[in-house]
């Protein structure tokens, strides 16, 4: 009688020239495939030995769709609208809410709102476990009588941040991994902030953005290059 076979992974194709494969795992965490005993083929008659290397280029595959794949994450939402603080009051309190702890961010924009008046709408996104907290200092710093307290479920690109060259200058440069595989450039605004001129602003970001760009290529080509010559098969 056969010996009963379960199917952990699919080989999907090869990966480089030195023989390793891509496999699609189906246990739950894809670096685990290895973890339930020999490997081979489904027809048992051959036996993957090199497991580390199945593993290599498994791990290697996933990094490389992870790494463009946006990141779920919880957020806490505070929202509120003001009709009774002029806009410098305003300010202040805004200010001090950027600066408390867990606040990620803060936005707010004029609109009109009961009996036509003219209202700032206020919204702050903060850590979920700083939602009363931050609740409290809304209270404190603004003339607000009430609260919209909610958490959302938001999808983040992963950036990171590089250093970059133009004109003899450096830059901080912020970048953004898109879902279809590309890298976008941004350069830090308040770097610029001690250029004269809009024009030149403007001309050394895109320099700096795209001299990122090229930097962010160049990496990818060496983590390609890193794999196409990894030793030995899968």
């Amino acid at each position: 009688m056969a010996e009963p076979r379960i199917c952990l992974g699919v080989v999907t194709g090869a990966h480089g020239v030195r023989g390793l494969l891509r496999i699609k795992s189906f246990t739950e965490a894809p670096e685990d495939l290895a973890a339930y005993g020999p490997l081979s083929d489904e027809g048992g008659s051959r036996r993957f030995a090199h497991l580390p290397n199945i593993l290599r280029a498994l791990v290697l595959q996933r990094q490389q769709a992870d790494a463009h794949r946006p990141v779920r994450e919880r957020i806490g939402v505070i929202a509120f609208e003001i009709d009774d603080m002029t806009p410098e009051e305003l300010a202040v309190g805004l200010e001090r809410l950027r600066g408390a702890e867990g606040v990620v961010d803060v936005s707010h924009q004029l609109r009109l709102g009961k009996k036509g008046r003219s209202q700032f709408a206020v919204q702050l996104l903060c850590e979920p476990s700083a939602i009363e907290a931050v609740a409290e200092l809304c209270f404190a710093e603004t003339s607000t009588l009430g609260l919209r307290v909610d958490t959302a479920t938001r999808l983040v690109l992963r950036r990171s941040v590089d250093v970059s060259s133009a004109d003899g200058e450096r830059y901080q440069v912020k970048r953004a991994y898109r879902p279809d595989g590309s890298v976008t450039a941004k350069v830090e605004s308040d770097d610029l902030a001690s250029l004269q001129g809009h024009h030149r602003r403007r001309t050394a970001a895109a320099a700096a953005a795209a001299d990122a760009a090229t930097g962010a290529d160049a990496a990818a080509a060496a983590d390609a290059a890193a794999a196409r010559h990894g030793d030995g098969d899968a």
